[in-house]
C-alpha cells in the first residue's frame, strides 16, 4: 500500500508539472497575442479619420467625439490622447481616468516610439495591459500621442482560462491580489514564496502539488508579466485543481487493496499472479509511459485493455497526453513564424541602418564643405559693409540700410560657423590646445560682449566669481569661452525681462559654470532632448526665436571632450539653469614638455 500511494503520489506531481507548464507556455503566448491585438488596436483608433487635425487644433470636442465614437475604442479600458506638448486633449470624464503609469508610455509615443507594456497605479489597483502610439500629421512630423490599453481585471482572467473550471488565474500587483477569474478574489490563495521566487529570477516559478484545506490538491505556478522595465511588479498567477486525477488514483489504491486482501485469505497465488498482471503490470506500463512523457516524448500512449479504473486511468492519461501534444505542436508552429517574423524585421533594421550611415556620412561632408566656401564670401561681404559705413559718403538712410544687412550677414556667418563646428566634431576633426589662461580676464571680456545684450533687452546682468577660483587655469581657451559664450546667448534670447547671470564656482577639483536667467523655462520632457542637434523647445516653421538649434549641442560636446558635462534645471515660465561642470587643471603635467593637441572624436 506503502509503495502505491507514493507511486500514486510521484505520478500525481509529475503530471500536474506537465500539464502546468503546457498552461503556463498557453498563457505566454496569449498575452503576446493580447499586446499584439492591443497595439493594433490602438494604432486603428490612432488613424482615425480627422484625429490628427484636432490634435493639431486642439479641438478637444472633436477629439473626444472621435475617440468615444470610433469603433476600435470599444476594446480599450483606457484612453488618452496628448498634443506635443503632452497636453491631454481628452477632458477627465471622458477618458475615464487614464491609468497611472501611462505618462511614462505617453513619453516614449511623444518620442516617436511604439511600444506596449503593463501599467498600474498603488497597491491593489487593477493593471493595465496598454499600447502606444505616436501621431503625425502628413509630412510625418509627431503632433502628440495616443495610449489606449486593456485592464487586466477577472473578465480578461475569465477569457485567458477559456472558462474551464481546473484552471483558476490571479493577477498580483505589488503583492496585492487584484484579479481573478472567477470573480471571488477570497476563495483563491497564492503562494508568497512562488512570487519571491518568480520576482527574483523573473521567469515563471512552478511550486508542487498542495493542499489548501478543502481537500483538493492542487498545483500553483507564478508568471511575470512584460521585462522588468515595463511590467510595474505585476505577475499572473495559474493554479491547476487535479481533483479528478486524484480521485482516479485513489480508487485504483482502494481497489488495489480490496483485492489484495481477499485474496490473501482465499487463492494467494492465484490471485497474486491476477493482480500481477491487471495492475501491476498496467501501472508499470503507466508510469513507463509518464516517463518518457516527462523526457519529452508525447507519442507514448498507454494501451488499455479493460474498462475498469485502471483502464479509465489510462483512458484519461491519453486523453491528456493528446490534448499536451496538439498544444506542443501549436506552439511549435507559433514559434517557427515568429523566428520568421523576427529574421525578416532584423534584415530590414540591417539595410535601414546601412542607409542612415551612408547617409549621415554624406550629411557630413555637405556641411563640412558647404560651410567652408560659404564663409568666404560672407566675410568678403562683411568686409565690404564694414568699409562702406566707413567712407562717411552715404545718406542716414543707407548707412541704416548697410549696418542692417552686415547684421543680417553677421547672423548668418554665426550659423554657419556653429554648422561647421558640428561638423568638425563629429568628424574628429576639431583639435583641443589646453593654454595656461586668465579665468578673471576671460570673464571680464564675456562680460563686456554681453552688456549689449543686456542694454539692448533692458536686463539685469549679473556676474560672480568666487575666492576659491584660482587665478589661472589649464584649459582650451576657444572650448571654454564658446560654452560660456552659447549659454549666455540662450539665456539673453529667452528672456524678456528680469536678470541673467553668471556664476562661477569651485568644488574640489571642478570648476562649476552656472548661467541662470528669469526667462520662460524649458518643459521636463524636453529638458535632455534639447542638447541633441537642431532640436528645439519650439521646432516649428512659425517660431517666435531664431538659431540653428545647434549651440547647446556644441556646448555638450565640448564639455564631453574636457572631461565634464553640462545640464539644465528648469521650471517653466519661472526660468532657468544651465550648469556646466569642468575638470579643473592649475598647471600643465611637467612630465608634458608641449601643449597637447587632443583630436575631439564623436560622441
Amino acid at each position: 500500500y506503502a509503495r502505491l500511494s507514493s507511486l500514486a503520489a510521484d505520478l500525481l506531481e509529475e503530471t500536474g508539472r506537465d500539464q502546468l507548464d503546457s498552461e503556463t507556455a498557453a498563457i505566454q503566448v496569449s498575452m503576446a497575442q493580447a499586446e499584439a491585438q492591443t497595439l493594433s488596436n490602438a494604432k486603428l483608433l490612432a488613424n482615425s479619420p480627422g484625429l490628427i487635425d484636432a490634435v493639431m487644433t486642439r479641438d478637444l470636442n472633436i477629439v473626444r467625439t472621435i475617440v468615444l465614437t470610433t469603433a476600435a475604442a470599444a476594446t480599450f479600458d483606457k484612453i488618452d490622447v496628448v498634443d506635443a506638448s503632452g497636453q491631454s486633449l481628452l477632458p477627465p470624464a471622458a477618458r475615464a481616468a487614464s491609468a497611472a503609469g501611462s505618462e511614462d508610455m505617453l513619453r516614449l509615443g511623444l518620442l516617436g516610439i511604439e511600444t506596449t507594456g503593463v501599467v498600474a497605479g498603488g497597491r491593489a489597483s487593477t493593471p493595465v495591459l496598454s499600447a502606444v502610439t505616436p501621431l503625425r500629421d502628413t509630412q510625418g512630423a509627431l503632433v502628440g500621442a495616443l495610449v489606449a490599453g486593456v485592464a487586466l481585471d477577472d473578465a480578461f482572467l475569465s477569457t485567458l482560462s477559456r472558462g474551464r473550471d481546473d484552471i483558476h488565474l490571479a493577477v498580483i500587483h505589488q503583492n496585492e491580489l487584484v484579479s481573478t477569474s472567477t470573480g471571488q478574489h477570497e476563495t483563491l490563495t497564492v503562494s508568497a514564496r512562488l512570487v519571491e521566487e518568480a520576482r527574483s529570477r523573473w521567469m515563471p516559478a512552478v511550486g508542487g502539488v498542495e493542499d489548501d484545506g478543502s481537500g483538493i490538491p492542487h498545483i500553483q505556478a507564478v508568471i511575470p508579466l512584460g521585462s522588468r522595465r515595463t511590467a510595474n511588479d505585476t505577475f499572473i498567477a495559474a493554479s491547476v485543481d487535479l481533483e479528478r486525477l486524484s480521485s482516479f488514483q485513489s480508487q485504483v489504491v482502494l481497489v488495489t487493496m480490496m483485492l489484495t486482501t481477499v485474496a490473501s485469505f482465499s487463492l494467494a497465488g492465484l490471485l497474486g499472479f491476477a493482480v500481477w498482471r491487471s495492475i501491476s503490470i498496467p501501472l508499470r506500463r503507466l508510469q513507463n509511459v509518464a516517463v518518457a512523457m516527462a523526457e519529452g516524448d508525447y507519442n507514448q500512449r498507454f494501451y488499455v485493455r479493460g474498462l475498469d479504473e485502471v483502464g479509465r486511468l489510462g483512458r484519461a492519461f491519453n486523453t491528456m497526453a493528446g490534448a499536451i501534444r496538439l498544444r506542443d505542436r501549436s506552439l511549435i508552429e507559433i514559434n517557427e513564424t515568429l523566428e520568421k517574423r523576427v529574421r525578416d524585421r532584423t534584415q530590414q533594421l540591417e539595410l535601414a541602418t546601412r542607409e542612415a550611415r551612408e547617409a549621415n556620412r554624406l550629411k557630413d561632408e555637405f556641411l563640412a564643405i558647404m560651410s567652408h566656401e560659404l564663409r568666404t564670401p560672407l566675410n568678403a561681404i562683411i568686409g565690404f559693409q564694414g568699409i562702406m559705413e566707413m567712407m562717411g559718403d552715404l545718406s542716414e538712410k543707407n548707412v541704416q540700410r548697410v549696418k542692417r544687412t552686415r547684421a543680417n550677414a553677421e547672423r548668418l556667418l554665426h550659423l554657419i560657423d556653429d554648422i561647421l563646428d558640428i561638423s568638425r566634431i563629429e568628424s574628429g576633426r576639431l583639435q583641443l590646445v589646453p593654454s595656461e589662461i586668465e579665468i578673471r580676464d576671460l570673464v571680464d571680456g564675456l562680460r563686456t560682449q554681453m552688456d549689449v545684450l543686456a542694454a539692448e533687452k533692458s536686463l539685469l546682468f549679473r556676474v560672480e566669481i568666487d575666492d576659491n577660483v584660482p587665478e589661472t587655469i589649464w584649459i582650451d581657451e576657444d572650448a571654454i569661452t564658446k560654452i560660456i559664450t552659447n549659454l549666455l546667448g540662450n539665456a539673453f534670447k529667452f528672456t524678456h525681462k528680469g536678470e541673467v547671470g553668471l556664476h562661477v564656482g569651485r568644488e574640489d577639483d571642478t570648476l562649476l559654470i552656472h548661467v541662470y536667467d528669469s526667462g520662460i523655462g524649458i518643459p521636463a520632457h524636453m529638458q535632455e532632448i534639447i542638447f541633441e542637434r537642431f532640436r528645439q523647445v519650439d521646432g516649428s516653421t512659425k517660431r517666435e526665436y531664431g538659431g540653428s538649434g545647434l549651440g547647446l549641442a556644441i556646448t555638450r560636446q565640448l564639455c564631453s571632450a574636457l572631461g565634464g558635462s553640462v545640464r539644465v534645471e528648469s521650471v517653466p515660465n519661472e526660468g532657468a539653469t544651465f550648469i556646466a561642470t569642468l575638470p579643473l587643471a592649475l598647471r600643465p603635467d611637467p612630465a608634458i614638455e608641449q601643449p597637447i593637441t587632443k583630436p575631439l572624436s564623436v560622441l
